[in-house]
């Protein structure tokens, strides 16, 4: 039986911010290639090609520096969560981690997402101007569909906690590994439900608080 509970979560991208950087940079080294020997392209095509690659480098690295960001903010819970565990952690230090982390997320996106909009809008103010101007219709599908493409690398701000953000909080996790609700303090007892897209979720089953998505 499934259980719906909530939004569903955003879906995990399989690559890690690191590899999003590596690929980002093999792009920009086949698209220096292309760009030394594009003999064989027509000029239109070249130009396409050449706007594709440098936006999905710089579509790439967008995505990528938050979610290292957010990965160096995680690790350092994890460490002072490490350095509290000596007795039973408060319940309150918990709640805090978690409400500073999200703020941090909410921030991080905020700032990200004004340069996705920002590319957005540069992508549809040329293609209005290519078609005003009545220049080359390939240039103004490949404005639009840029344009359209920018949108999915916008991040959610009220996105669900991984499991591993989760259990980097204080008091999340109790010296013999037992599960902890940082928002009440139950003890080892939460419910697991899944979405129709196989995103599976966690949330406490006494004050019924939301708490990680898998």
């Amino acid at each position: 039986m499934k259980v719906i509970m909530g939004n569903e979560p955003e879906t995990k991208s399989a690559l890690t911010g690191d590899q999003k950087v590596s690929l980002a940079i093999a792009i920009g080294i086949i698209g220096f290639l292309l760009a030394k020997h594009h003999a064989f392209l027509t000029p239109h095509a070249f130009k396409i090609t050449m706007a594709v690659i440098a936006f999905s480098v710089v579509a790439l690295l967008l995505k990528a520096i938050p979610e290292r960001a957010a990965r160096q903010v995680s690790n350092s819970l994890e460490k002072m969560a490490e350095q509290d565990n000596k007795g039973m952690p408060k319940i309150s230090n918990g709640r805090i981690a978690h409400d500073n982390y999200c703020e941090e997320l909410v921030r991080r996106a905020k700032k990200h997402n004004s340069v996705v909009n920002m590319a957005t809008f540069i992508f549809l103010l040329a293609a209005i101007v290519i078609y005003f101007l009545n220049l080359s219709m390939i240039m103004l599908i490949a404005c639009v569909v840029l344009a359209v493409m920018s949108r999915s690398f916008s991040i959610r701000s009220n996105r669900w906690l991984s499991s591993a953000e989760y259990y980097s909080f204080p008091g999340a996790r109790l010296q013999n590994m037992q599960h902890r609700c940082i928002f009440c303090g139950a003890k080892g007892i939460y419910i697991k439900g899944q979405y129709a897209s196989n995103n599976k979720y966690a949330y406490c089953t006494k004050c019924e608080s939301p708490l990680f998505v898998q």
